[in-house]
């Protein structure tokens, strides 16, 4: 007996078909419309939401309030342009339209399902047709935060009603929060990464002559990690410091031999300390 099952709806990247090898078909659908890897990648997409705006609404500009008020400036209605670091456009563009693109989703959602949707924040602008178009100037990155979790958290909720429309609008909602909740989360990550990127030393490993990483720390107040590529060998951070200042010695230059005249003076130093 054969089994059929209904393939996912939203698009994929299939493999062109081969002579003789059967033409292939999208994934089949376990959520609704949608197959494992989509339902997933939507829910994967919304929980990382709130703490991507929270971290780009954070390089807009640090403690910088976007609106002048009168008696702020001693009365004057505005600081000088010169006296204000510059906002980071980039920054606000990428956090308003990461929100702006949930909001309006459950406001859509909202009023399918005749249900409440949640509160914009107070002066959040709107575009010509009514939607959200951007948050308020000056939101403290948190806030940001909370808010976006706000409206990620009401669609997660109703995810696996969302991913079985029963109509062809909310067919159209969905395909919809397929592309840009994807397309928002990822260029907001991809111009702001949270994660940075690990530098590497042009001295190499003295044991194995691998490149030497210096990788972000993994979490507030940790250290950062120096790496062997090659062999995988952990540095200490002392011993590092050490070896970058002996191949400067190395190097005969007048910079390098005092470096390396204090480094042998501090070594001294140390070892008298911890044989007393």
């Amino acid at each position: 007996m054969s089994h059929f099952t209904t393939p996912c709806t939203a698009p994929h990247r299939l493999t062109p078909a081969q002579p003789g090898i059967e033409t292939p078909t999208a994934p089949a659908a376990t959520h609704g419309v949608l197959c494992a890897k989509c339902f997933e990648g939507i829910a994967r997409n919304l929980a990382r939401a709130p703490g991507i705006a929270e971290h780009v609404a954070a390089q807009i500009v640090p403690g910088v309030q976007a609106v002048d008020t009168a008696g702020a400036t001693g009365g004057s209605g505005s600081a000088s342009s010169s006296s204000r670091p510059p906002i980071n456009l980039g920054a606000v563009d990428s956090v308003d339209t990461l929100w702006a693109t949930l909001a309006n989703l459950v406001l859509e959602f909202a009023a399918l399902y005749k249900e409440p949707a949640p509160a914009a924040p107070h002066h959040a602008r709107r575009g010509y047709a009514g939607t959200f178009a951007a948050l308020p100037a000056g939101l403290d990155p948190r806030f940001v935060g909370v808010v976006v979790a706000a409206q990620a958290g009401w669609l997660v909720a109703r995810l696996d009603r969302i991913a079985a429309p029963r109509d062809a609008e909310a067919a159209e909602l969905l395909g919809y929060l397929l592309r840009e909740v994807r397309g928002a989360v990822q260029a907001a990550d991809s111009a702001f990464p949270q994660a940075d990127r690990a530098t590497f030393s042009e001295l190499p490993h003295p044991g194995c002559g691998g490149r030497v990483g210096v990788f972000p720390p993994l979490g507030p107040g940790k250290p950062a990690a120096r790496q062997c590529e090659r062999c995988a060998e952990v540095i200490d951070e002392l011993a590092w410091e050490r070896e970058l200042v002996m191949a400067g010695a190395a190097t005969g230059t007048r910079p390098g031999n005092q470096a390396a005249g204090i480094m042998r003076h501090l070594s001294r130093k140390l070892a008298d300390a911890a044989a007393a």
